[in-house]
């Protein structure tokens, strides 16, 4: 989770106590959890890689990623739109476009992430505005929920749409 920003975005003190809940709450159901608060991207990518490494290889495993901090949607002149998680260290692209896009996780690692995963399981949370990006890609509706969840399964959560903003609350 990112609460406190070095390069212009506002910071989210929310953040912290919505970590403390969820770890209170994966704990209680027996999940062991990894907090990383605050990370530059590259902190970011290898906590993301470490933990894939370490926990993502057991097959019957059952993993959680959860993100919170802020997002963005780039919307380039060629058409599209692009989603990105702001780490700590991304400045904000209204005054830094090209440091924000060398900074910025853009949505489309999480289907990477999704990939190397062999456990059953993953599920992704992200509460961050404009995380619903993510859908962006195409999703396929499944055919029936049994049949499913006996194949390796992965989910992704946001709290908002690609053009909505999210409350720190």
């Amino acid at each position: 989770g990112v609460s406190q920003y070095t390069n212009g975005w506002p910071r989210l003190p929310g953040v912290l106590d919505d970590l403390r809940e969820v770890t209170k709450v994966l704990e209680s159901q027996g999940f062991n959890v990894v907090i990383v608060q605050n990370p530059t991207r590259e902190t970011m990518e290898k906590a993301f890689s470490d933990f894939i490494n370490k926990h993502g290889h057991g097959e019957d495993s059952r993993l959680l990623f959860y993100f919170a901090g802020h997002g963005y949607t780039d919307k380039p002149k060629y058409g599209g739109e692009m989603g990105y998680i702001v780490p700590a260290d991304a400045p904000d692209p209204n005054r830094d476009k090209t440091g924000f896009l060398s900074k910025a996780m853009d949505m489309e690692m999480f289907n990477v992430y999704a990939k190397r995963v062999r456990a059953k399981h993953a599920l992704f949370l992200f509460d961050s505005c404009f995380s619903g990006s993510l859908f962006a890609l195409s999703r396929a509706i499944p055919e029936a929920i049994q049949e499913k969840t006996s194949k390796a399964v992965r989910q992704f959560i946001t709290a908002g749409t690609e053009e909505q903003t999210v409350p720190d609350r």
